[in-house]
């Protein structure tokens, strides 16, 4: 793995440094954690459950992408990392296949991604995002197995938000980009398909989040048209919550049977945080 990024990376047991001894990450107390030959390294904590997202709901993420219809937030996402300093460690907090992460690697030439998620499918995926990043198994909810003060910018993208957590890896003048949705997000697909919609008190409750740890400097909405064909939909739909509850066959059957639009909404808000001073940091 890449030296200068394992350097960031902490055991989940004792919170003390970790560094490789062969195919192994070891910490000085003799816990050890194997790197994968897929290049990812599992360090969930001891009481975490992996259950994250299944196989085939990452597969379905990555035909999804592949088609370009997020690549509009994804390039918002990097020139928000892109605007801040001396952007040298960016971390991805529910990096998934790593997609997000690896266009900010590009808008940031010379910098290291890490990227934490909850499922080895994905972290499987993300090890290949980018030569500079390396994927790590984690629970977010729980300590983040990264250094306290470590990382320049945090990602937070359409994934679970573990406030005091990102504070802590961060460095004191560091950033945080969330990346959230719009209630008119997919709006043809919601209309028409009866999707989860997104809840009008979305941005109330980001603040409420974070607001005891980070101040908002900077805020972004995008909003255009892509394009979308009914297989695109279906992945789309697999990719989400629906597809741990529902198999694949039914969410084509689903769509196909739906009078669907030709293109749809893509519509997010992409904040930009920074650690607010004069709160405790844990160590």
């Amino acid at each position: 793995m890449l030296p200068a990024a394992v350097e960031k990376l902490a055991c989940p047991v004792c919170h003390i440094a970790l560094a490789q001894q062969g195919p192994a990450l070891k910490c000085q107390s003799g816990h050890s954690f194997d790197i994968a030959k897929q290049g990812y390294v599992n360090l969930l904590g001891p009481r975490s459950p992996n259950t994250g997202d299944s196989t085939d709901m990452v597969a379905s993420r990555m035909r999804l992408l592949e088609t370009g219809l997020l690549a509009d937030v994804a390039a918002g996402t990097s020139r928000a990392v892109a605007q801040t300093a001396d952007v040298s460690t960016i971390l991805d907090v529910g990096a998934g296949t790593g997609y997000y992460l690896g266009a900010a690697l590009r808008a940031v030439p010379g910098s290291i991604g890490i990227g934490l998620d909850l499922s080895v499918p994905a972290a499987k995926a993300a090890a290949r995002a980018h030569p500079c990043a390396v994927a790590v198994v984690a629970d977010t909810w729980s300590r983040l197995p990264i250094a306290s003060g470590a990382v320049d910018v945090v990602l937070n993208v359409f994934a679970p938000r573990n406030a005091a957590e990102m504070k802590r890896v961060l460095r004191p003048d560091g950033r945080l980009v969330v990346v959230t949705p719009n209630t008119d997000h997919l709006l043809e697909l919601v209309t028409t398909l009866d999707l989860i919609t997104v809840d009008s008190e979305k941005d109330r409750r980001l603040a409420d989040q974070l607001g005891g740890d980070f101040d908002q400097v900077d805020s972004e909405s995008l909003r255009c048209t892509q394009p979308v064909t009914a297989d695109a939909v279906v992945d789309l739909i697999a990719m989400g919550p629906t597809g741990a509850r529902r198999s694949l066959a039914q969410i084509r059957a689903d769509v196909w049977a739906a009078t669907l639009s030709e293109a749809v909404t893509i519509s997010v808000r992409i904040g930009v945080f920074a650690p607010r001073t004069g709160t405790e940091q844990r160590s």
